[in-house]
């Protein structure tokens, strides 16, 4: 019976884990310096810094710019905002909902009102992918 609840102390906990980690491998917590080494491992530089907010962009076809926010009492994230490109040959929407999907599973809501899909992740923290206002860059802001 012990051995039951341990696996399933373990499997929540890694639940919990992966919970706080999202696209492109940031997570809620993560320091400014770990973050930023993390996403120029993968071809991204930064486009502007300031107290609590850095902009890094790759330059590729994808992916216009990644916008994280840090904490200011302990420069951790906070959050990040993805900002995609419009495609001409892929629904970029459908693509977006299935890489967040893989990351945090298909148990997520659509809001057919503000036409957004929304992951909660837990009691704190959610993903929510919709377009902007001008229905250009489809965005994943968690």
């Amino acid at each position: 019976m012990r051995r039951i609840y341990l696996i399933l102390l373990i499997v929540g906990l890694a639940a919990a884990l992966g919970a706080q980690t999202g696209l492109f491998e940031l997570s809620y917590g993560d320091t400014k310096e770990d973050a930023l080494a993390n996403l120029e491992d993968k071809g991204f530089s930064v486009v502007s810094d300031s107290l609590d907010t850095v902009v890094v962009s790759d330059g590729g076809d994808l992916v216009e710019s990644i916008e994280l926010s840090f904490s200011g009492e302990d420069d951790t994230l906070n959050g990040w905002t993805v900002y995609y490109i419009p495609q001409d040959d892929d629904d970029i929407e459908a693509m977006v909902v299935d890489f967040i999907s893989s990351w945090h599973g298909d148990d997520y809501e659509y809001d057919p009102d503000w036409e957004m899909y929304i992951w909660e992740l837990d009691e704190n923290h959610t993903v929510s992918a919709y377009y902007d206002w001008d229905y250009y860059y489809f965005i994943a802001d968690y």
